[in-house]
Order: C-alpha cells, then sequence, then structure tokens
C-alpha cells in the first residue's frame, strides 16, 4: 500500500513500483499495489484486502503519511493479516511503527523484503538484517543490513500496476515546453549527495 491521501501528484511511487517489480522477478509471487493518490478513501483499501486476502501486507510510509500508514496496519492487524512497514520514516522511527506491525524494515527494501519473504512460512526473521520484528510478543531489532543492491541488479519499476494513465496526466514538469508533452519519473541513483544533519 502506498498511502498518499494528503496530496495529489504526478510522480509515481517508484519505490514500490521497483519492490513489485523485483519480488516478481526473484521469488515469482503474485503482488499488487494499491496506490491511494488518486483514490484517497480508506474503504477502497479494505475492500480491496478484504476481496484479494494477501498473506502479507508491505506499508510505505514517509513523515505525511505516518497517520494513515498506521491506520491501515491497525486495520489489518485486527483482520490477522501479517503486516510490513517500510519507506523512510520506518527507517529512522522504527519504535513507532513496531507496534502496529509483524515487521519493520530498516533501509532499502529489496534484498530485506526478499529474506522477509522466503522466512515467512516459518516466522522467524533471526537471520534477516534490517529489520525490526516481534517473537512472542518480544521486539527484536536485528544488525543494520550493510549489502546495498546494485541499480543495474533491479529490473524497471512495475508501473503495470501504478495508475500510470493519470500520473502521466498530472506529471507537470514539461507544461513550459508544451501542454501535450507528457512524461514520467525515472531513478537513476539513490541517496543523497548532501551532508544533512
Amino acid at each position: 500500500v502506498f498511502p498518499r491521501f494528503k496530496y495529489m501528484s504526478g510522480d509515481p511511487p517508484m519505490g514500490v513500483g521497483y519492490l513489485a517489480a523485483y519480488l516478481k522477478k526473484t521469488l515469482q509471487v503474485d503482488i499488487s499495489i494499491i496506490d491511494t493518490t488518486f483514490t484517497r478513501y480508506f474503504k477502497n483499501i479494505f475492500d480491496n484486502l478484504k476481496e484479494n486476502k494477501p498473506d502479507i501486507l508491505g506499508i510505505y510510509t514517509d513523515g505525511i503519511m505516518a497517520p494513515d500508514a498506521i491506520a491501515i496496519a491497525d486495520w489489518a492487524k485486527n483482520h490477522k493479516i501479517y503486516t510490513i512497514f517500510g519507506g523512510p520514516q520506518a527507517t529512522v522511527s522504527p519504535e513507532f511503527f513496531i507496534a502496529h506491525a509483524d515487521v519493520v524494515v530498516r533501509g532499502e527494501g529489496e534484498l530485506i523484503l526478499t529474506d522477509i519473504i522466503r522466512n515467512y512460512g516459518r516466522k522467524d526473521l533471526s537471520d534477516v538484517l534490517g529489520v525490526w520484528w516481534k517473537r512472542d510478543g518480544e521486539i527484536v531489532k536485528n544488525a543494520p543490513n550493510q549489502n546495498f543492491i546494485g541499480l543495474d541488479d533491479i529490473p524497471f519499476p512495475e508501473r503495470a500496476l501504478l495508475p500510470m494513465d493519470k500520473y502521466l496526466y498530472y506529471w507537470s514538469y514539461l507544461d513550459a515546453l508544451d501542454t501535450k508533452k507528457y512524461g514520467t519519473t525515472m531513478m537513476v541513483s539513490r541517496g543523497c549527495p548532501f551532508s544533512c544533519t
């Protein structure tokens, strides 16, 4: 779930698109993305989850999305869905999210999420680096994952799972050139070159 309720944007959620593509390629899993950018109602999410009954629910969160992400996780927890938080806010504030989910991913998600899914049946994440998780109600804080994936090892994002027609319509960066030109976002690097504190 990509719970962008607060604002409409022409920028598709590249992170979840890359995760979906990598998981499909690596594990051949069935995956879907619930993107609320253009359908901003909890009911849509909950109806989708009731209908599709996922084994695992991953929720992306940044600072703006955190309250909505937690509301979704709490609903999923009440419906016995194995729930994982990821994204920048989960990475920097795992203690804030672990009470609402089974697992919190800290850092790049591709390798970590693959390991979580491989271990899903036995529900033991002792060997999975980069996660906080629960064992018998106790929070376990695994060591950070220092393995970073090369961008050349990630397939292009799974745009077919996103409402790209709407993203193309709302992507306004080319308006200065011509209002009939369409484009979309791509990612050519990860991380930040600056030294912010």
